[in-house]
């Protein structure tokens, strides 16, 4: 008979987000579980964040991000803040290390309750992303799709396509353009697609498709893929204020290559999971 894990449903900046405590199991969650509980009227989320023991002596849990749709992802920042404000409300620990699928990730929960995420160092070789073909100058792809033309690629530690716009984010049907241009042959582990609208020098917009998920209120590499593409094309700083449809998000490119991002998070509910059939129990509200 298996056990239930204990979960709890949370939000970074509007990134549905379902923790599962995995630490000291050895089971392993099923991708049909992950659909299965995705269909739930209660439950709705973008990534599953299962934490388990780490085998990495240097690091303090290992991470598996799962998609709605059970596929696994390599990174999943706003992921991370909900998983390190989780540790926290059970450890009062402020910062963790943990190894992911993506490489290790670092946090630090800030005197004013944020959580700040080391993302790590962007990618833009065309290996590294990864693309089917050689690509030299991947600030400029021609990748069109509708009023979409002109893509800046880059990796962090999965892969994204960023669109450059003049208008409202909200004129495009990215809802349209974000299946087709997720599958496109040039990405084989499929990419996130975003279109990204400059405001200012140290702000913009941004709209997500997200690989196995859809159209997102929030996706935190995305954020830090958008900034690291304005920079390159010399459109903004690196500090930028990014808005997303549930929120905002503190962007810092800093000059060691590493990205920070910055951002609230906040804790729904919590309850029981079956790992293999997906069948939840809630049992109570949690503010903190």
């Amino acid at each position: 008979m298996i056990t239930p894990a204990s979960m709890a449903q949370m939000n970074g900046s509007g990134n549905k987000i379902v923790v599962v405590d995995m630490r000291g199991r050895h089971d392993r969650i099923t991708s049909e579980a992950v659909c299965s509980l995705a269909l739930t009227n209660e439950m709705t989320f973008d990534q599953m964040m299962a934490i388990y023991d780490s085998e990495d002596k240097n690091t303090d849990y290992y991470i598996e991000i799962r998609n709605k749709n059970g596929s696994l992802a390599e990174a999943c920042g706003n992921g991370m803040r909900c998983v390190a404000e989780w540790l926290y409300i059970r450890e009062q620990r402020t910062s963790f290390i943990f190894d992911t699928a993506g490489g290790m990730i670092c946090t630090q929960r800030l005197p004013n309750g944020m959580i700040s995420v080391d993302m790590g160092n962007p990618r833009w070789n065309w290996q590294d992303i990864p693309l089917a073909v050689e690509i030299k100058d991947t600030n400029h792809v021609a990748l069109q799709c509708g009023l979409l033309v002109d893509a800046s690629l880059v990796s962090m530690g999965n892969p994204h396509a960023i669109f450059i716009v003049e208008n409202s984010v909200a004129d495009y049907n990215l809802e349209d353009y974000g299946p087709q241009l997720e599958c496109d042959p040039m990405f084989p582990k499929g990419a996130n697609i975003s279109i990204v609208r400059v405001t200012s020098r140290d702000s913009v917009d941004l709209r997500t498709w997200e690989r196995g998920v859809g159209l997102t209120d929030a996706c935190g590499t995305a954020a830090c893929a958008s900034v690291v593409a304005t920079c390159r094309r010399l459109l903004t700083k690196r500090q930028v204020l990014v808005t997303l449809p549930g929120g905002k998000l503190y962007i810092s490119w800093k000059k060691n290559n590493h990205v920070i991002m910055t951002g609230p998070t906040q804790y729904e509910c919590s309850g029981l999971f079956n790992l293999i059939t997906g069948n939840h129990i809630p049992h109570r509200l949690a503010k903190g």
